[in-house]
């Protein structure tokens, strides 16, 4: 061999090369391949202790319903929900206001729709008010499900249309993705 790096051979007729750090890369290399012990698959709950690998006995979706328990205004997935509720609950925190949003006994949340349409407007006035352009694509996504959530409760906001810059663009997409039955 000629003008590269080295090379070693390794048994059944492989060839590795040799990367700088030496000998020892070779030797766990082969090591590696020679040992079929160390390649036995290694079991879920030590890959990835965070996550559960027992079947999941509970809710499977988040159900938002008006306050008064009437009406269902959202039933995304169960972890869909849970990142709404974080999303609204810090979004709320910026913005000083209450998101009207309570989690139930149930696994899902009341709506206090009076507050969670003021909370909406609120975030609204703040997407149409900035424009830095990151908070606007952050805000953007809570903002047109919680239109959509406001529009199923029967709410709706004041809009100012030559502030929203194309927020509503994607609504289609989110009310069919969002619906729910009357």
């Amino acid at each position: 061999m000629s003008g590269g790096p080295p090379h070693k051979l390794l048994s059944g007729g492989r060839r590795i090369r040799l990367l700088p750090g030496g000998p020892s890369i070779a030797v766990r290399v082969r090591a590696a391949l020679s040992d079929r012990a160390s390649l036995s698959p290694v079991p879920a709950r030590e890959r990835y202790p965070h996550e559960e690998t027992e079947p999941r006995v509970g809710p499977l979706s988040y159900q938002f319903e008006t306050a008064d328990r009437t009406r269902t205004i959202w039933d995304p997935a169960l972890n869909v929900g849970k990142l709404y509720m974080s999303l609204a609950q810090g979004v709320g925190e910026l913005l000083r206001l209450p998101t009207g949003l309570t989690p139930n006994e149930r696994g899902g949340c009341d709506v206090d729709m009076g507050t969670f349409q003021t909370f909406t407007q609120g975030m609204y006035d703040k997407y149409c008010s900035t424009n830095h352009f990151i908070l606007r694509r952050l805000l953007r996504g809570l903002l047109v499900s919680s239109i959509v959530m406001l529009e199923n409760g029967d709410g709706t906001i004041i809009r100012t249309p030559e502030r929203e810059t194309g927020l509503l663009e994607d609504k289609d997409d989110f009310t069919r993705s969002m619906w729910v039955e009357d």
